[in-house]
């Protein structure tokens, strides 16, 4: 889920997964992509508003 910047709060992504995902990767490796798109997007949306 994405929410764009506005005026009060800064962009946000929040990262959800399937509740097996555990089962598929470890949970370090979750939150390690949960954290890497999440950057990852903001990033573009960033870029792209400038």
């Amino acid at each position: 889920m994405f929410n764009l910047p506005d005026e009060e709060f800064p962009a946000r992504v929040t990262c959800l997964f399937a509740s097996n995902a555990d089962h598929i990767l470890p949970v370090a490796g979750l939150a390690d992509v949960a954290e890497y798109t999440a950057r990852k997007i903001i990033q573009l949306v960033t870029e792209l508003k400038s």
